[in-house]
């Protein structure tokens, strides 16, 4: 992913990612989520070129992916109950990390 971005780096072109969520399907699979999002975040900050990281929505009560994956898709940040998950952490960790 860095490389892609660097590459558009170079002409001059700004990056986006926009539209971010990561399904979860499987027991467990939080902790993957977690550094997956950790990853693409981490990832926007290291290249200068990146500029913004949108994400598609912010709790699981409803995402738009459950119309494609069917129910239980839980790609965001904040569960059901609008409490951080460990993607939430992730993504904050990065941050916080950028000073």
């Amino acid at each position: 992913m860095v490389e892609v971005m660097r590459d558009w780096e170079t002409p001059g072109v700004e990056v986006a990612i926009t539209e971010l969520d990561i399904p979860v399907r499987q027991p467990g699979g939080e902790e993957v989520q977690a550094t997956s999002y950790g990853n693409v975040v981490a990832a926007c900050l290291s290249v200068a070129a990146c500029r913004e990281i949108t994400f598609w929505g912010f709790t699981d009560k409803h995402p738009w992916l459950n119309g494609f994956l069917g129910p239980d898709s839980r790609p965001l940040l904040f569960d059901a109950n609008y409490q951080p998950k460990p993607a939430y952490f992730a993504v904050y960790a990065e941050l916080a990390g950028q000073e």
